[in-house]
């Protein structure tokens, strides 16, 4: 499964990485970045998963799982966080709170859409973003 995950995970960090920023606003580059979360744990379900059951379980594999999925994505993510705090186009400044919480709204909002969402609507990507961005943004 780390593998498998560890794959995936290069393809979607090329992801973040291509999302377009020059001569756009802050704001609108912090929302793709959002989308482009979204999409990458809705790709994978598998992945919010994974961090949840590992973060309740063995801490030794927790740790392997932190090394190798969780701290690669991390650091893919941390520059657009920065920047939107740098710009204050965000509430939070705390940039670790901040990507734990991106991560944890998505994880619980994929997995588990009955506790957000109406109970007969299955995971809605565009409603995630919507609401992490009402959440986030000043």
């Amino acid at each position: 499964m780390l593998s498998f995950l560890a794959r995936k995970q290069k393809i979607h960090i090329q992801k973040l990485s291509d999302i377009p920023t020059s001569s756009r606003k802050q704001k609108d580059i912090f929302v793709d970045f959002i989308q482009c979360v979204v999409t990458i744990c809705s790709e994978i379900p598998e992945f919010p998963s994974l961090l949840l059951n590992e973060a309740a379980s063995d801490r030794e594999r927790f740790n392997i799982v932190l090394k190798d999925i969780i701290n690669p994505f991390k650091s893919a993510c941390l520059p657009f966080i920065r920047q939107a705090i740098s710009n204050n186009i965000i509430r939070g400044r705390n940039e670790d709170a901040i990507f734990m919480f991106l991560i944890s709204s998505i994880s619980m909002s994929i997995i588990t859409p009955e506790l957000i969402f109406d109970n007969n609507s299955p995971c809605n990507a565009e409603k995630i973003v919507s609401e992490l961005s009402m959440l986030l943004l000043n």
